[in-house]
């Protein structure tokens, strides 16, 4: 009988797990981080609706917007005419030495346009009570909170209270003419509200937030999330656009010219605080157009662009913002109906 070789034995191969657990960890982390990161990119551009591919509303890439979904509008109410209502300060307000941005809008997207700006009005108020504007703050009555607490209830009386209370500051016939403007208004008709407050609640260092409720109305944040709670159930047709500010300069004591994107006034720099109200619109429903990064007033051109003051656009400026909200409102919102 032949002697046969012993068949040789399998090694088994023993996983050294020191090496191989934090290879495979490493891997995992590396999927998650490019999958994480093409979800903030995607986040960071916004929900695109666009209904006119002619219409161009190309934005730069620091630039944020955000437009609502157009099919909530299943069911409204359009009559055939498009009537925007804008609230807001200074920049849309300013009329002098050409044409303000509320004519120039309504004469790009043929729609009739409500101008309701108060010049020297803010989005946060001062107040928290009415017995407070009537005795301290006045001008409280005309910011973004109360003026929206009065189209709700379409209830002036705090307005007309509170004009004749004004300082020598506020151009009272101003006032009175906006008001009346506003009492004429049937809001159930209203198909797009723009609101556009500029950098003064910057300026005057108006609180971004507070950490004990989004609704304070003397924050920023408050004066926009306290009027949101209502809006969709008086109005649940109205289209809502959140406009943010454009390029200013701090102007300090000694007259220098500090940048907004730069100076800090105690609540961060200017595109810092507004990245409040972005996380805010979306939260609402509430279409979203940054100004700031998508208009091409900066450092570097804003001498060109805005007047004296630092802040108000002149007329090539106030052009510049008006075809800018034109184009998108021709693109993603008129053409929904």
């Amino acid at each position: 009988m032949e002697n046969k070789a012993p068949t040789p034995k399998k090694k088994k191969i023993k996983l050294n797990y020191s090496r191989v657990i934090p290879a495979i960890l490493g891997i995992i982390i590396i999927i998650v981080a490019i999958v994480g990161i093409v979800k903030l990119i995607q986040w960071n551009r916004g929900q695109e609706f666009i209904i006119d591919e002619n219409i161009n509303v190309d934005s730069e890439p620091e630039d944020f917007v955000f437009f609502m979904d157009p099919s909530r509008l299943e069911g409204n109410n359009y009559d055939g005419n498009f009537d925007i209502l804008i609230l807001g300060n200074d920049t849309v307000a300013y009329d002098k030495g050409g044409t303000n941005i509320a004519e120039l809008i309504e004469e790009q997207t043929d729609a009739n346009v409500y101008n309701c700006a108060f010049s020297g009005s803010l989005m946060g108020a001062k107040s928290s009570t009415r017995d407070e504007i009537l005795t301290v703050f006045p001008a409280d009555a005309f910011c973004f909170f109360w003026l929206s607490d009065s189209i709700q209830t379409n209830n002036w009386q705090l307005q007309e209270d509170a004009i004749e209370l004004l300082s020598d500051e506020y151009d009272k016939e101003h006032y009175i003419q906006v008001l009346n403007e506003l009492k004429s208004i049937d809001f159930n008709k209203i198909d797009l509200l723009l609101i556009y407050y500029d950098g003064h609640d910057f300026l005057d260092g108006r609180p971004m937030s507070s950490h004990l409720s989004i609704y304070e109305i003397t924050t920023i944040e408050g004066g926009f999330t306290g009027s949101y709670e209502r809006y969709p159930i008086n109005y649940p047709y109205m289209q809502h656009m959140l406009i943010a500010p454009t390029f200013c300069y701090v102007i300090n004591e000694d007259g220098t010219k500090e940048g907004c994107d730069i100076a800090d006034l105690g609540w961060g720099n200017l595109p810092t605080c507004q990245t409040t109200l972005q996380v805010q619109a979306q939260n609402y429903g509430v279409s979203y157009l940054d100004n700031f990064y998508g208009i091409n007033i900066n450092a570097e051109t804003a001498d060109q662009y805005l007047m004296s003051d630092g802040i108000t656009p002149n007329e090539e400026g106030r052009e510049m913002i008006a075809n800018r909200i034109s184009e998108c409102i021709n693109a993603r919102i008129i053409s929904t109906y």
